[in-house]
Parts: C-alpha cells; sequence; structure tokens
C-alpha cells in the first residue's frame, strides 16, 4: 500500500484537476462538456459587444444559485470536491480508514487552491 504522502499528493492532483475543469471558464472540455456543466449549475455566459456591435469578451455570472455559486468560485469548490474525494478513495480501498483522514481532507483542499493561486 501506497504511503499516506503519496496518497495525498495524488488526490491533491486529482482535486486541482477537478477544481481546474469545473471553475475555470476558459476550460470548454471535448465537446464543450464543462460548459454544459457550468451552464446546467447556473452560471451564465454574457456576451459584451464593442461599441460597433460586434462581440468583444465573454462574461460569466452566476444567478445565485447554490450550484452556481459553488461553481464559480475555486476556494469554495476545492473543500467540497476534496470530501467527495476523499470519501471516494476510501470506499475504493485507495486510503484507509485512520484518524490522519482529518487532516487529509484540508490538505487536499488547500493543496488544489494553491496549485490555482
Amino acid at each position: 500500500m501506497v504511503d499516506l504522502a503519496l496518497q495525498t499528493a495524488l488526490l491533491i492532483l486529482a482535486n486541482y484537476l477537478l477544481v481546474l475543469y469545473l471553475t475555470d471558464t476558459s476550460v470548454l472540455g471535448p465537446f464543450n462538456i464543462f460548459e454544459q456543466i457550468r451552464s446546467w449549475a447556473g452560471v451564465e455566459k454574457i456576451v459584451l459587444n464593442n461599441i460597433n456591435g460586434d462581440p468583444a469578451e465573454e462574461v460569466y455570472k452566476s444567478n445565485g444559485a447554490f450550484w452556481a455559486e459553488l461553481l464559480s468560485c475555486h476556494r469554495c469548490f476545492s473543500i467540497w470536491s476534496a470530501a467527495i474525494l476523499v470519501l471516494l478513495a476510501l470506499l475504493l480501498g485507495f486510503v484507509s480508514l485512520s484518524w490522519s483522514l482529518i487532516i487529509v481532507v484540508p490538505a487536499v483542499a488547500g493543496g488544489a487552491v494553491f496549485l490555482l493561486e
């Protein structure tokens, strides 16, 4: 079995990718799947036009729903996704149940936020 430091590092990388793909609006994904997930959650794309009426830039805005607010903030989403990833890793047998899991969840969330900043 892999030691706890390597398990935590792998969970940090998995959480980083999950948070990056679901909260970063510049990442569209194959077949625009991540943009579709964000729009399903309520993150709306607004196209701003310049003075000539041509599209100038795209701005993303949350509609105020819980999922939209969660996917608009990478810090908020990293905590939830870290808890889900650690629980999934526990269920799959990647990590063992111990008291150190109390520290692993904030470490995975913090590591992802550190990589995103």
